[in-house]
């Protein structure tokens, strides 16, 4: 298999999306996100997931050039319509507005609604991380099919849903990933095309008929994947129920000293 540095693989990227109609700004967001995914072993969410957006757009579910609006605003509240523009590129806006009023208020928050696949989502609260913020990022699966069988169900009835969270530390940042799903879509994919398909100790889907399994291959054949608790996976379905739309936070901690460490 050949070896493409980051760079050219970026460049390659967004020459497809511009020539799919992205203007070099949406183009250049979309591109760098999904090699970033790649980079940080997030294939699922990297280039290969470049041909489905422009498939998208050809079918009018993205809409390159669309301008996001804020519909309602406070000083530490914001909502954006994002006109089914390139999730990418207005969630990079919307973090850095929310950081903007985290660094005034201390706290801040933003839901986007009509926006297309906003990608890898630990991208975003690692922006506020970077600032010495603790970022949370959450997003439902909006009008995408749904992968989750409800906690006691057979079919597919919820979006994966994901959470991420970044917490800056002293020294090395301490990220922290989740999902509403066990599994989690793109790695189930990943697995299922896999001559030896990995085996977890716990079922992570379901079988048609609504067995559990350890079987990844199983979720191609009209499987769901599982939430997340095994036996209180009630608890885990809660994650994933479909809200209005992507949201973003940023805090700013308050740090305290040690009593026995002493000041600097």
């Amino acid at each position: 298999m050949p070896i493409v540095q980051a760079d050219r693989l970026t460049r390659i990227g967004a020459a497809l999306l511009r020539a799919a109609g992205a203007s070099d700004e949406e183009a250049s967001a979309v591109a760098v996100g999904c090699v970033n995914a790649n980079l940080a072993g997030h294939d699922s969410h990297g280039v290969i997931a470049i041909p489905t957006y422009i498939d998208r757009i050809k079918a009018g579910h993205i809409v390159p050039g669309a301008k996001w609006t804020i519909v309602q605003e406070s000083p530490t509240t914001t909502v954006i319509d994002g006109h089914w523009g390139f999730g990418f590129h207005v969630n990079a806006k919307a973090m850095a507005l929310t950081i903007e009023k985290a660094k005034t208020a201390n706290v801040a928050a933003c839901t986007v609604f009509r926006q297309s696949h906003v990608g890898r989502l630990a991208a975003y609260p690692l922006m506020a991380m970077r600032e010495g913020m603790i970022g949370i990022a959450t997003a439902d699966s909006g009008r995408s099919p749904k992968h989750v069988a409800p906690f006691g169900g057979r079919e597919a009835r919820l979006g994966t849903n994901p959470i991420s969270i970044a917490v800056p530390s002293g020294s090395r940042s301490a990220v922290l990933s989740g999902h509403g799903d066990l599994g989690g879509r793109g790695r189930q994919d990943r697995s299922s095309r896999s001559r030896a398909a990995r085996k977890s100790r716990r079922a992570g889907s379901s079988t048609a008929e609504g067995r559990h399994t350890t079987d990844p291959r199983q979720y191609r054949k009209g499987g769901a994947l599982l939430p997340l608790g095994g036996t209180e996976g009630y608890k885990g379905s809660g994650p994933c129920r479909d809200g209005r739309g992507a949201v973003r936070a940023a805090h700013r901690p308050r740090l305290r000293r040690r009593a026995d460490r002493p000041a600097q």
